[in-house]
């Protein structure tokens, strides 16, 4: 039977992009997304930590998600395991991912097409958390812009959010 899976993000565009990428990675690796964390055996939280807020407002969805589906497993990706690692392991102990390092997800589901080889493509239409389609466009001109500024002052690294100093 297929592994089902729910995905939630409150990320930016970069990492809705992501998000849609893993979408369709799980997807073509047989897995069966579903509409309510109830429903899973596999949750992926994508998040942004570009703030405290945005972290602490991770933090308490991921809370909630343990709390709403306990046996799940669940995997927190997104700018959070990357900006502040030490926040996140005070809060959970499972898997996280990051754009560079995403083998906690391709061995989940015993992936038979690594995620390296998935590519999101523009036209196709995704949901997430509020069940609201988003038609790509916007977040495809928003990543491009990021991926050409990276590109134009890679010393800024926009793609690549810096950790946050600990204050």
């Amino acid at each position: 039977m297929a592994k089902s899976i729910y995905i939630q993000t409150n990320g930016c565009a970069v990492v809705r992009h992501d998000t849609k990428v893993y979408s369709k990675f799980l997807r073509l690796n047989g897995c069966l997304e579903v509409a309510t964390p109830d429903e899973a055996d596999i949750i992926l939280m994508t998040t942004c930590a570009l703030t405290s807020e945005k972290e602490d407002a991770a933090l308490s969805q991921i809370e909630h998600l343990k709390e709403k589906r306990p046996t799940a497993n669940l995997i927190v990706g997104g700018c959070l395991p990357k900006i502040n690692e030490e926040k996140l392991r005070q809060n959970f102990c499972g898997p996280a991912i990051s754009t560079m390092d995403t083998k906690a997800l391709e061995d989940l589901v015993q992936a038979n097409i690594p995620l390296s080889d998935v590519f999101y493509e523009a036209d196709e239409e995704f949901r997430y958390e509020s069940d609201t389609p988003l038609k790509s466009k916007n977040d495809k001109m928003q990543l491009k812009l990021v991926q050409l500024l990276d590109q134009d002052y890679p010393g800024h690294n926009f793609l690549n959010i810096p950790k946050r100093n600990k204050t």
